[in-house]
């Protein structure tokens, strides 16, 4: 047993010791500002002051929820609001109720596979569990209409999905990996990205995409979504899309609402936001409604140039993804309001028919918005209707 002399004389020759010595010797050596020396910052400028005022204030609005900001607003003139759908509301559109109706009835999963995928299904039931829910002939289409809107995915297409979406749940994955390694997937199986032929649709990620300033009165992080559905214009709509960009500084910069580069020349005519597993969507509801509502700013800009101006889409969709489960919401053209009707639910990634469902929904939308809502979207891009001039002759 060591004595406590030598025991003293290894503490302070320890490394420890050592430093804690030296880092003492350091700061006794180390020359002290006096507080006369000492910047004084309290005395700024006006302009100093300002700058840091608006940053705090910037600041502070980072930190407040996308919810908040909308909870804000709904006793202010213009209020934005989330409201439950209801197909007996006289203020639905006609074409908003159509397309509600459709949805619902394949996020129930009829006939969202191809007849032709049948057999394949009945096969994979001998070595699977997955599949033991798809039984009987609702699920199948017997007409052609399904095949119209798009392949149906394969077994092993929906088999990698249901594998992907339980390894982000169990894994705890975060958005941006739901994102990349699950939502991407499933939206490759229904519309194609980027590559698009003209006047069709493609998606894009952007979760970097930013609202111009402009068409925004939030501050804070709520001002992005995680995917868009744009149309690739043809050459009609992109010669009328080029004239207004030459004509209009602002739109010189994009023709949507958002300057991210991808967008520029490219009208964005369906919006996806997405939360991680267990988010809940008050948030995405929010976040989408400050999107949305820019967008109405963009379009009602846009379609002011003629005179009388340029008749409006009737509404706007969009998409929430929360984990596994994504829903269909439409933000419908008003102009007393700005509201979110929320929301339906059409599928979950942690059964197979919930991916079937989701794929068919999908592709339902994108040909939907291929057919009827791009012609008349793209009407707003036209060329304003030169004014009268004065019958000389008179």
């Amino acid at each position: 047993m060591s004595s406590p002399r030598k025991r003293q004389r290894e503490s302070q020759s320890s490394p420890l010791a050592s430093s804690a010595q030296s880092h003492a010797t350091d700061n006794a050596d180390t020359p002290r500002v006096s507080k006369s020396q000492r910047p004084n910052l309290l005395a700024r400028t006006p302009s100093q002051a300002s700058r840091a005022s608006k940053a705090s204030k910037a600041s502070s609005a980072s930190r407040v929820s996308p919810t908040k900001q909308i909870a804000s607003r709904q006793n202010k003139p213009w209020p934005v609001l989330v409201q439950q759908y209801d197909p007996d509301e006289t203020d639905i559109p006609a074409s908003l109720r159509r397309v509600w109706t459709a949805l619902s009835s394949f996020a129930l999963g009829k006939g969202v596979i191809s007849r032709s995928k049948k057999d394949e299904i009945s096969k994979a039931k001998e070595t699977s569990a997955r599949f033991e829910s798809i039984d009987g002939d609702w699920f199948f289409d017997d007409n052609s209409t399904r095949d119209q809107l798009g392949p149906s995915p394969t077994v092993a297409q929906v088999m990698k999905i249901l594998d992907f979406a339980k390894t982000c749940a169990n894994e705890k994955h975060d958005e941006d990996s739901w994102n990349q390694c699950l939502h991407n997937q499933i939206l490759q199986l229904a519309v194609p990205q980027m590559g698009a032929k003209q006047d069709n649709v493609f998606f894009l990620p952007c979760a970097t995409a930013k609202i111009l300033d402009t068409y925004i009165d939030s501050r804070g992080p709520a001002r992005k979504v995680d995917f868009c559905f744009v149309v690739e214009p043809g050459p009609q709509t992109a010669e009328a899309i080029t004239a207004i960009q030459h004509e209009d500084d602002l739109f010189s910069m994009s023709i949507n609402h958002t300057d991210y580069h991808p967008f520029r020349r490219r009208p964005i005519v369906l919006s996806i936001e997405t939360k991680v597993e267990g988010a809940g969507i008050n948030d995405a509801q929010a976040q989408l409604l400050i999107w949305l509502e820019a967008q109405w700013r963009l379009l009602r800009r846009l379609a002011s140039r003629a005179d009388p101006p340029r008749p409006l889409p009737d509404f706007l969709p969009a998409i929430i993804i929360e984990g596994h489960k994504w829903y269909f919401v439409a933000c419908p053209k008003d102009e007393e309001k700005t509201v979110l009707w929320s929301e339906l639910f059409l599928g979950s990634t942690q059964h197979a028919i919930g991916v079937y469902s989701i794929v068919c929904c999908l592709q339902y939308l994108s040909r939907w918005i291929t057919d009827d809502y791009w012609p008349a979207f793209q009407r707003i891009f036209s060329a304003p209707t030169p004014p009268a001039t004065p019958d000389s002759t008179g």
